[in-house]
């Protein structure tokens, strides 16, 4: 798999505004509005007192018309809205009978990057879909009516108006944030909902005590991350087993009741498996380029991190059966049934909703439902740009240790002005480069004193210098995935250690990458405050025989994925 192969194939869709399903009046009664606003804005610049008593006068105006228009959508309630075609479609003159891709406007169209809904929806590359819409709102009244009651759209297919039926289906996580929700056409609904629900409808949810609301919508919305299909996968061959949590003793800036803080030696209860989990580095179930690397993976409720570890041979070290039991209590020899995965509980987001795996199994092949991948490790992680709050956390930065910290930035951003080399690397010049220009240049390097090569480089030096500027600064720095001690996780699991040692050290991280160093700075971005975790790198080559990924491993006993709020699941 090439780098960011998961983002590389997108389908096209529509994005709507709620007031695009306004009614004729209630759209005038909106302008209106808008009218006043821009009027009010205008004399918000204003000194003059006869300009401040017209404010207040349009002030009052346009709360009068705001009373109006919610009054108008109250009058709409219980029947599904209908899109205002003159609001979407291009038109000169006479207005098209109905909606087609070719005559939606520009404004309206959207791409997002394939994902296992797409694939579902029997969506190829580039294809373009009436079935899903994106819907931005602003009034809570019409954003009520919209996911009670649906709404209509007329279609021009093959010449006859189709009217297409929309109902409210999800909001993910982001979309929550920026007001935006997501639509399925009826019949697509109706296609897909076992397939969406895996055995979970509102009935069942609700028999069961019920869910946050929030939650299931984020956890619905894992269709439409974007993921390549994982066909190697079996879902035989994986269970999910409860979380390692154990009690980790250090010193802490504790935030008592009262908000006061008191600096003391405490003892905190940590989940050490949030969000992670394993697999072994001989399955067969995991691509043949993707082995002995970290991943991201996506499902029906499931979400979070695999990493490569052989826990058949910490049972065999151990001299013990490799037995576990899972979430719900049941047992499983790992050998002889053939289990390649293990998963968490915190990655099961639905988890305490089934009865069984097997539950969830059946209904997961009843269903055709599926496993992707989202995510992945790179070959050789490359070095990232600083991130500017890391920078701006680290208070006590010399003048000397500025320009030692920047001196590669310097050199890069003076060498796209003197080194052909540097020109071309910065230009992406290979000779198998698909794009004729780059395979061009990298032949004929001569090229780069034409007038286009130099503006590209003239750009580029341009962003470069305006992103130092702005903190993001060359050095060693690398985004890997953080990873647990897997075989302190182990030694819960099949020995039943309470408070499992691992193998990692307190003041230790596991990371391959910059084996060479004898210490790193361990970060989250976004940064959070002004944390940062100064580890030393493990040396023991024994140790680096159980971690075989890119990844870096943190030690069961300090208090690093507190300081940093480590959260595996994110992307």
């Amino acid at each position: 798999m090439s780098d960011k192969s998961y983002l590389k194939n997108q389908i096209r869709l529509i994005s709507l505004n709620a007031n695009d399903m306004f009614t004729n009046e209630e759209y005038d009664k909106y302008m209106e509005i808008i009218a006043f606003v821009n009027e009010i804005n205008r004399l918000d610049q204003s000194e003059d007192p006869a300009d401040v008593v017209k404010k207040k006068e349009l002030i009052a105006q346009k709360k009068i018309a705001s009373h109006q228009l919610t009054n108008l959508i109250q009058k709409h309630k219980g029947r599904p809205r209908k899109v205002r075609p003159e609001s979407i479609i291009y038109h000169d003159g006479d207005l098209p009978p109905g909606v087609t891709w070719r005559n939606l406007k520009l404004s309206k169209k959207i791409a997002e990057f394939e994902s296992d809904m797409s694939r579902a929806m029997g969506l190829k590359p580039n294809d373009h879909t009436f079935d899903k819409i994106i819907v931005k709102w602003k009034n809570i009244d019409l954003l009520e009516q919209l996911v009670i009651d649906g709404f209509t759209m007329d279609l021009l297919v093959d010449g006859k108006v189709v009217e297409k039926k929309y109902r409210y289906f999800s909001s993910s996580a982001g979309q929550l944030r920026t007001d935006r929700l997501s639509f399925l056409s009826e019949d697509v609904w109706e296609k897909l909902k076992d397939r969406i629900e895996c055995g979970l409808d509102w009935d069942t949810l609700n028999a069961k005590k019920g869910v946050n609301v929030n939650k299931l919508l984020a956890y619905l919305s894992l269709c439409f991350s974007a993921t390549i299909p994982w066909p190697e996968f079996d879902i035989d061959k994986a269970i999910v087993v409860p979380d390692v949590e154990s009690e980790v003793t250090d010193r802490m800036l504790y935030i008592k009741p009262d908000y006061t803080t008191e600096d003391g030696v405490r003892t905190v209860l940590i989940k050490h498996t949030d969000g992670a989990g394993m697999y072994l580095p001989n399955a067969n179930i995991v691509p043949s380029d993707l082995k002995n690397k970290n991943f991201m993976f996506r499902s029906n409720y499931f979400k979070g991190l695999l990493s490569p570890f052989d826990y058949i041979r910490f049972c065999k070290e151990k001299g013990i059966e490799p037995v576990i039991i899972d979430f719900w209590g049941k047992r499983y020899h790992l050998v002889n049934d053939d289990i390649q995965i293990i998963f968490h509980e915190s990655q099961f987001k639905m988890a305490k909703f089934y009865s069984s795996w097997e539950e969830y199994k059946d209904a997961f092949k009843r269903c055709g439902c599926k496993f992707s991948i989202a995510q992945f490790e790179e070959d050789y992680p490359p070095d990232k740009s600083f991130n500017y709050q890391f920078t701006q956390s680290l208070t006590d930065f010399t003048d000397d240790e500025i320009r030692t910290y920047t001196a590669k930035t310097h050199r890069k951003i003076l060498d796209l002005a003197r080194n052909s080399k540097s020109m071309l690397e910065t230009l992406k010049a290979r000779e198998d480069s698909p794009m004729k220009d780059k395979a061009a240049l990298a032949l004929y390097p001569e090229l780069l004193r034409d007038g286009y090569s130099k503006s590209q480089l003239k750009d580029i030096k341009k962003r470069m210098v305006f992103d130092a500027k702005s903190g993001a600064i060359k050095c060693r720095n690398k985004r890997l995935y953080v990873i647990p001690d897997w075989y302190g996780v182990c030694e819960r699991h099949f020995l039943g250690t309470k408070k499992p040692k691992g193998i990692v050290k307190k003041e230790e991280v596991v990371c391959s990458p910059f084996l060479s160093y004898e210490e790193v700075d361990v970060l989250r971005s976004p940064h959070l405050y002004f944390e940062h975790f100064i580890a030393k790198v493990c040396k023991d080559p024994d140790v680096y025989k159980w971690f075989p990924s890119d990844g870096i491993v943190t030690s069961m006993h300090c208090l690093v994925s507190r300081i940093l709020q480590f959260d595996q699941r994110s992307n």
